[in-house]
């Protein structure tokens, strides 16, 4: 009996045994296709966290980023897993607004497909004839000023240099050039011209704004130094930018008619070879039954 009872043992240690080695879990799947999360049937893959992080503009992201986005997916997945649950996805109002959101994006990503090769090349020609059809759009709404700039780490630095400059003992680009911290020095402390916006401090809004062109400012003290600040050149409200110092408005305005010009031509042949119906007898009388509406008289095309 005992023997029996050591047999049975050793046939079960037996069959767990070739059961343990016949019966290994695969191994885990490499590459894109390993499962770095999992709520019940649904999984999220590398493949799947890569896309993602790519679509949301973050293809370098760190480990503690890719972390908090998969803590984050498990959430979104479920909440969303106990919505069907309750069947939220069968209410009316929620299966258009999911509808539209499909709808939407398969447009806008046909769109793009057809537009990714588009040549973001625009010809001077192109550029000349924007700028003659379109004067209106190039003419300052606000006074511009030319600015140059001095920044000097003290006070009385920069007050002995003031009083060099208004006697006229040194040249302002030579020593933006030499002595002056600001990064502009490379430039002999040229900041272009600038909009009253583009200053960020008030006060020194206020001072450039009513200075001269010729006019050398006292220093002012700034968090970042003791600035003195010239104007070299004003451009006034009412006069017209030159075609150079538009021209990336110009190459940007010329690409989105080119886009708009082929949607426009996609969606008249989609719309030729549709069936496409607008009741526009219903949509005036709902139109007459609101309170506060004006009864249309027609229906604009789309541009």
């Amino acid at each position: 009996m005992g023997n029996m009872k050591q047999h049975t043992i050793q046939l079960w240690l037996g069959g767990l045994i070739i059961c343990l080695a016949g019966c290994e879990p695969p191994p885990p799947a490499e590459g894109s296709d390993a499962v770095v999360a999992r709520v019940n049937e649904t999984r999220l893959t590398i493949g799947d966290l890569e896309s993602d992080l790519q679509t949301a503009l973050l293809p370098i992201a760190t480990a503690q980023m890719k972390q908090n986005w998969v803590k984050k997916w498990v959430q979104a997945e479920l909440l969303a897993q106990e919505a069907m649950r309750q069947d939220l996805h069968a209410d009316r109002k929620i299966a258009r607004e999911l509808e539209k959101i499909r709808r939407d994006y398969l447009a806008n990503a046909l769109l793009e497909r057809l537009l990714e090769h588009q040549s973001p090349e625009v010809s001077d020609e192109e550029l000349a004839a924007y700028y003659k059809t379109h004067p209106k759009e190039f003419i300052r709404q606000e006074p511009e000023l030319k600015l140059s700039v001095i920044v000097l780490q003290n006070e009385s630095t920069a007050r002995e240099a003031w009083r060099q400059l208004i006697r006229g003992r040194l040249d302002f680009k030579e020593m933006a050039r030499t002595k002056s911290i600001h990064t502009s020095s490379q430039q002999e402390g040229d900041l272009g011209f600038l909009k009253k916006n583009d200053i960020s401090d008030f006060s020194v809004q206020e001072l450039v704004f009513s200075m001269k062109v010729g006019e050398i400012s006292k220093p002012v003290h700034t968090e970042s130094g003791y600035f003195i600040l010239k104007v070299t050149g004003r451009r006034e409200v009412g006069t017209v930018r030159t075609q150079e110092e538009v021209r990336s408005e110009i190459v940007n305005k010329v690409l989105q008619e080119r886009r708009r010009s082929q949607i426009k031509q996609l969606v008249e042949g989609l719309r030729h070879e549709a069936n496409v119906e607008i009741n526009i007898q219903n949509l005036i009388q709902y139109e007459y039954q609101e309170p506060t509406a004006m009864v249309p008289d027609l229906i604009p095309e789309e541009e």
